[in-house]
């Protein structure tokens, strides 16, 4: 497997997300800032996309634009459907942090979508894993990440359960979704060179992490 090369990475640019999401948790727990903090959640995944669409250092062409923004309309759409009928992930229902909805859906998810899709592939593609076994590898990083969310997502009002906690239906859902987005990747044999990928795919998970473990919330 292909070593880290902390050298490769735009440095600057992810120590200020270090300190992007430093200061997202500290805003997040202390009760007064937590609401504003919480209403910046689409400016950070907007910003995060833009860093990273400024960093790819792949091709990028009509095939590559197809298939993002298929991952985008599509994630959107399962979301639309999931959410009005309880029949894929379970029941649940959207809040207010993730921003503007249609269909009781925010449109930012199917960006998100994308974003956790791009880094999962992004990294396992940069420590060649094998191909065969690339979808599955980075479906289970997403359905780690899914993990951690989760438990954090209603306490800052991204979403919450019908029975107050995700069903295994969930998770399932989740990890086939993720697994049909990564076997087009696969499939379509996009390569994904990103320095920027990795850093934001573990800055999102500690990040959840940290708010998972901080009791005020």
């Amino acid at each position: 497997m292909k070593a880290l090369v902390i050298r490769d990475y735009p440095k600057g640019v992810i120590g200020f997300f270090v300190l992007f999401y430093t200061v997202g948790v500290l805003g997040m727990i202390y009760e007064p800032t937590r609401r504003f903090f919480m209403s910046l959640t689409p400016l950070a995944l907007l910003l995060s996309s833009f860093a990273l669409a400024l960093f790819h250092r792949s091709v990028f062409g009509k095939k590559e634009a197809l298939v993002f923004a298929a991952i985008v309309i599509f994630g959107y759409l399962v979301e639309v459907v999931g959410v009005n009928t309880g029949k894929i992930f379970g029941v649940y229902a959207y809040g207010a942090t993730l921003g503007l909805k249609a269909w009781d859906t925010p449109f930012m998810i199917g960006l998100n979508w994308l974003l956790l899709v791009y880094t999962s592939a992004a990294m396992v593609q940069h420590f060649n894993v094998p191909r065969y076994l690339q979808p599955v590898v980075a479906s289970l990083l997403m359905l780690g990440y899914d993990f951690i969310l989760e438990p954090i997502a209603p306490r800052i009002d991204m979403w919450e359960w019908a029975n107050d906690a995700a069903p295994l239906e969930n998770f399932i859902a989740w990890g086939l979704v993720a697994y049909i987005f990564h076997t087009i990747l696969l499939l379509s044999r996009i390569q994904i060179k990103n320095p920027l990928a990795i850093a934001i795919f573990i800055l999102q998970v500690v990040f959840f992490a940290h708010l998972y473990f901080l009791p005020t919330l």
